[in-house]
């Protein structure tokens, strides 16, 4: 899924605006996958975005172009770019919230918890329901 994405904003601009209002960062679990997301979104924000080669050479480290030249090698997986797009952010974000829940309730189980710890758990899974229930727009 993290490759796809990084197929999906390196195949068109079109929909780089609508996929860096609505996919949080913090919801690639992919270290490298996530810079190179916020790199990115950054690049097309500042207007910096030409081209695929001129992206290459300003990323950190050759890990981090072999992976970019991975996703952005052309071999006809894109055939609904909207849909695959609108599909891998809602994915990302039901991952998210599951792993986010998974450690809330561990972290409850603990013995030693505070009050205002219980509180803050509470009050941030309280966030992951409203966040779950919330649908994302599709891109336009």
């Amino acid at each position: 899924v993290e490759l796809s994405l990084l197929k999906l904003i390196f195949f068109s601009d079109e929909y780089i605006d609508w996929c860096a209002a609505n996919l949080q960062s913090e919801w690639i679990q992919h270290g490298l996958v996530r810079q190179i997301f916020v790199k990115r979104v950054e690049a097309h924000r500042a207007g910096t975005w030409h081209a695929l080669g001129a992206f290459l050479n300003e990323c950190d480290s050759a890990e981090m172009r072999n992976v970019v030249t991975e996703a952005a090698a052309e071999d006809g997986s894109v055939r609904n770019p909207r849909q695959q797009i609108f599909d891998a952010v809602v994915r990302f974000q039901k991952q998210f919230i599951q792993r986010r829940v998974e450690a809330l309730t561990h972290r409850q189980n603990q013995p030693d918890l505070s009050d205002d710890a219980k509180v803050e758990l509470m009050r941030e899974q309280a966030e992951l329901r409203e966040l779950k229930r919330k649908s994302l727009p599709p891109p336009a």
